[in-house]
């Protein structure tokens, strides 16, 4: 037919990845995050692409979403019908500081932990990372070699003296700092080295 085209340009400098997401992985996905694309045909070879679009449906039987990828496409090598394997980084972190989650205090739109400083407490607003329940990872305002503290913390106001040890029970423990007494592994080496 004379309305039928014959040729069909496409531009292979910029590809198109369709990619499927698992539905508890779609909110951390955002438009504009990078993507890490290593095709099959390619072992070994990456290339770097960024989400350009996030359909606003999910399919029920797989339970997944599409989402579009454009990547650069140097010297035609991302070929139409290729299979690539895809990695998207949804949640990272930086080395930062890890702390007990006792110690962080939060009182209305304010959290901040307590830190030892010449003989007294120090109150440091905090920006916290992520948690697990046990720890938690401490973006900004404490420094590495900071002395943390970790109990009594009850009454324990920015300025006030406190005491690491002594003869008496701690009143403040600092995380990070050796117990009075010795260590189950210690006595148990201890042992073994008067046989």
């Amino acid at each position: 037919s004379l309305n039928k085209p014959m040729v069909k340009i496409v531009d292979m400098d910029i590809v198109k990845i369709i990619a499927k997401v698992a539905e508890r992985d779609i909110d951390s996905i955002r438009i504009g995050q990078k993507a890490i694309i290593k095709p099959d045909a390619y072992s070994g070879q990456e290339f770097i692409g960024v989400v350009s679009k996030l359909s606003p449906v999910i399919d029920r039987d797989s339970r997944t979403c599409d989402i579009e990828i454009e990547a650069q496409n140097p010297n035609q090598r991302l070929k139409p019908g290729m299979f690539a394997r895809i990695e998207l980084t949804v949640s990272e972190s930086k080395v930062a500081p890890v702390v007990p989650i006792e110690a962080i205090q939060k009182v209305g739109d304010e959290t901040y932990v307590f830190v030892a400083d010449d003989g007294k407490a120090s109150k440091r607003i905090v920006s916290t990372g992520i948690s697990d329940g046990i720890s938690t990872e401490i973006i900004s305002g404490i420094n590495a070699g900071d002395k943390i503290i970790i109990t009594g913390l009850t009454n324990l106001q920015d300025g006030s003296p406190i005491s690491t040890g002594g003869k008496d029970k701690p009143k403040n423990e600092l995380m990070g700092e050796k117990k009075e007494g010795k260590s189950e592994q210690e006595k148990k080496e201890n042992k073994e080295a008067k046989k």
